[in-house]
């Protein structure tokens, strides 16, 4: 069987793909219990402590997610 240069991609071991794979899903998985940590830490504050630091109940998704602006 021949390929043109163009179209050769050299072939992956399954087992650098599944290594890669677990990877992300590991990184993804930490992420998630990271974000979940900052909800139960925010949740544990007061309104007064919330309103000390200029943000509200409201704003936690957008905290959580990184995307927060005053």
């Amino acid at each position: 069987m021949t390929q043109s240069i163009s179209t050769f991609r050299p072939m992956t071991p399954t087992g650098a793909v599944m290594g890669r794979l677990v990877a992300r899903f590991d990184n993804w998985l930490f992420q998630r219990r990271e974000k979940a940590e900052l909800v139960r830490t925010l949740r544990l504050m007061g309104d007064r402590d919330l309103r000390d630091l200029g943000i509200s109940r409201a704003d936690f998704p957008a905290i959580v997610e990184g995307v927060y602006r005053r």
